[in-house]
């Protein structure tokens, strides 16, 4: 069985963390997730671990979705957005997040695709790096 997939959720919500990793399990990912609702919280868990992926609302904090992917460059950052929101979340794509999920309209199926899909780019990306350095 493969070692599960090690995802940062970082959202003001605590029910969000267990019904994404339930969600991805139910797909065939094993998944643990590591819940934090403050933006803060969640950059000192980058510093101190090593994580798949960051799944986080940015909520009110201004600069958040910048300051996770300044600090974890290298692992894919997939914004939990409302409808209200939704423009913060496109512009969101330009300062470091790899896609964004709408909350009024996530299902267990969007969620393990995008997943699937960003790790899948993630992956990509340093194999091409690799090449390049040849």
């Amino acid at each position: 069985m493969p070692d599960p997939l090690r995802l940062l959720v970082i959202t003001g919500s605590p029910g969000d963390a267990p019904l994404v990793g339930e969600a991805l399990r139910k797909a065939g990912l094993p998944a643990e997730t590591v819940p934090h609702r403050l933006v803060a919280e969640g950059i000192d868990a980058l510093r101190r671990e090593s994580f798949d992926l960051i799944l986080i609302d940015p909520g009110r904090e201004p600069g958040a979705v910048t300051r996770v992917s300044e600090e974890a460059s290298d692992t894919p950052v997939v914004i939990l957005a409302s409808r209200e929101d939704l423009d913060a979340a496109v512009g969101a794509l330009w300062h470091g997040a790899d896609d964004y999920l709408v909350r009024e309209t996530i299902s267990p199926e969007l969620l393990v695709c995008t997943v699937r899909h960003v790790l899948a780019l993630k992956r990509a990306e340093v194999a091409l790096g690799r090449v390049e350095h040849l």
